[in-house]
């Protein structure tokens, strides 16, 4: 097992019900810069059960958040995918006004 922890941005998210259980999924962008160019890796998280129902409002896009949790690489048609099984998340941010969701007004 390997254990990372990955600070970046959400990128979207969404939550479903399986099986009789919540599944929260959700993106984090994490930036570097290698010789002045800014490279962004996109890892993709999996969040299960009560804290996933807890967690979802939270979580939204442009939101900065520390994400803990198993890592591993998923290979599919000679494309990889970061995917990470969260363990811990802490919300270190909000998203700027500008990119907020818009939510409907209530009547």
């Amino acid at each position: 097992m390997i254990s990372a922890t990955v600070i970046g941005h959400v990128g979207q998210a969404a939550i479903e019900e399986r099986g009789g259980y919540s599944v929260l999924r959700f993106s984090v962008a994490s930036n570097r810069k290698i010789k002045g160019e800014q490279i962004t890796t996109w890892v993709d998280c999996t969040l299960l059960g009560k804290r996933a129902e807890g967690l979802a409002p939270h979580l939204q896009k442009g939101a900065r958040v520390a994400v803990t949790g198993e890592l591993w690489v998923k290979e599919h048609e000679g494309k990889r995918y970061v995917k990470l099984d969260v363990a811990n998340v802490e919300l270190i941010g909000r998203p700027e006004p500008s990119e907020r969701r818009e939510r409907p007004a209530s009547e």
